[in-house]
């Protein structure tokens, strides 16, 4: 009776082992064969030395965040489209932004901006 549970275990503990092995080859073949649906682009700045497109990306493949402006003092923010990036500037304050993702394909975005007075 012992070595039926025992030859049961070790059955088990095999057929599991080379289960374990097999799916990963399988997953493999699958994700081989999966399309591309994105590609990685360098957006470039607006003359300073750092951007992001934190903005997201919609379906239409327009790009919003913010990129410094030379000197790396302020940061404005940007859309980017067709290879274009687009300053969207401020409310006359130094510093703007589109920090949450657009998904407006009529052309809303929505960010925030300094303006020119100074709030107490």
């Amino acid at each position: 009776m012992r070595s039926g549970i025992l030859t049961y275990i070790i059955v088990v503990t095999v057929l599991s082992t080379l289960a374990l092995q097999i799916q990963p080859a399988a997953q493999d073949r699958q994700e081989h064969n999966k399309k591309q649906l994105y590609s990685v682009k360098s957006l470039g700045t607006l003359g300073g030395s750092a951007s992001n497109g934190f903005g997201g990306v919609n379906n239409r493949g327009w790009v919003t965040g913010d990129a410094n402006l030379p000197g790396d003092q302020t940061e404005h923010a940007f859309l980017w489209h067709d290879g274009v990036m687009t300053d969207l500037g401020t409310l006359g304050g130094p510093n703007s932004s589109v920090p949450t993702p657009v998904k407006d394909e009529k052309g809303v975005i929505v960010g925030g901006a300094q303006s020119a007075i100074v709030d107490p």
